[in-house]
């Protein structure tokens, strides 16, 4: 869940684009929930602080936006 998103037309990410960084990481059976930065997907990955950091950095990468996650 990403804080902050799509609020008031700030901060905007098209759910097709957070779905295909998600992707890009390797996760599986990725969903996006309305326009609301709900995602839902599988990972091989337990640890949910190296998984947050690599969302987060992926995240700013692709949008410049920091401190969603």
């Amino acid at each position: 869940m990403l804080r902050g998103i799509n609020v008031s037309g700030q901060k905007k990410i098209k759910m097709a684009d957070l779905k295909a960084i998600y992707e890009q990481l390797g996760l599986q059976q990725v969903v996006t929930y309305i326009q609301s930065g709900n995602v839902v997907f599988n990972s091989e990955i337990c640890a949910r602080t190296e998984l947050g950091v690599q969302l987060q950095t992926a995240i700013k990468t692709t949008t410049g936006f920091h401190g969603l996650v």
